[in-house]
């Protein structure tokens, strides 16, 4: 896993939201089979989602890490009843059988050998565990990302800006969790049209940004204001929370359709 400047993953889900990160929480407490135990979270960030779990699901010992130091280091500040340790997905420090619930949420396409980190899901988790994962299929045919990559257009961005170095498809990644031994309970879906294109939009942007900055800076002089018109600027974040919403409704309605881009896995160890 990359490690970046941005530290992913602050504050906590409300699952009253109707946004996606409530969605990802909420499709994983709708797999648990159990409301007690040990669960973990790889590759949490700065803890939101163990964080949020914690906070619905008080009874469960939460544990919970990422490779990134700084992101460990903020999610402590939080004290929200959860262990937190500097791990790397690929070699996780717990006892074999440890944990009855394991989770990941957009993590799988940080990582270089998806086969030992589901090795390590395998080991860590009790028999009979729930394994959660949320992974965005940036390979899937007719999506978006895929139609750009096939064009060769912006398909790098999400790798230059994000650390995503794995291109998966729905099938393949499937495959790959069945492969190992892991019983599928269950497969639902997420992000579609605009919810794909809001994704390409926020990555776009980071190209856009300092070259904003730049240009800013080469007219400092003049006195042009970053503000902006503060009509057109809460007119822009209307649309942007209309999209969002869209984007939400979108990925609840059509969940078990094809041409999404994210994937929610719900499995178990047998």
């Amino acid at each position: 896993m990359g490690v970046f400047k941005h530290v992913w993953g602050q504050g906590v889900i409300d699952l009253e939201r109707r946004d996606l990160a409530a969605l990802k929480l909420k499709r994983c407490m709708d797999s648990l089979k159990a409301s007690a135990g040990s669960a973990l979270e790889i590759g949490c960030g700065a803890g939101m989602f163990i964080r949020s779990f914690k906070a619905h699901a008080p009874a469960f010992d939460c544990h919970a890490g990422d490779i990134d130091e700084a992101s460990i280091k903020l999610a402590k500040t939080f004290n929200d009843g959860v262990s937190y340790t500097v791990f790397n997905a690929e070699s996780l420090p717990y006892e074999d059988g440890r944990f009855d619930v394991v989770m990941l949420f957009d993590i799988v396409e940080h990582v270089e050998n998806i086969g030992k980190l589901l090795d390590e899901i395998m080991r860590v988790s009790r028999k009979g565990a729930t394994i959660h994962i949320y992974v965005p299929c940036e390979k899937e045919p007719l999506t978006i990302h895929w139609l750009l990559w096939k064009l060769r257009i912006g398909h790098n961005l999400k790798k230059k800006h994000a650390g995503h170095i794995q291109r998966l498809t729905k099938k393949c990644f499937v495959d790959m969790v069945r492969e190992k031994g892991f019983e599928i309970m269950g497969v639902e879906y997420s992000t579609y049209l605009i919810g794909q294109l809001i994704d390409i939009a926020y990555y776009a942007c980071q190209e856009i940004v300092p070259l904003k900055k730049k240009l800013m800076n080469a007219h400092a002089s003049k006195n042009i204001s970053e503000g902006g018109d503060p009509i057109l600027t809460s007119a822009l974040k209307g649309v942007i929370n209309v999209a969002f919403l869209i984007s939400y409704l979108e990925s609840v309605i059509i969940r078990r359709a094809a041409l999404a881009q994210g994937v929610h896995l719900s499995c178990r160890k047998p």
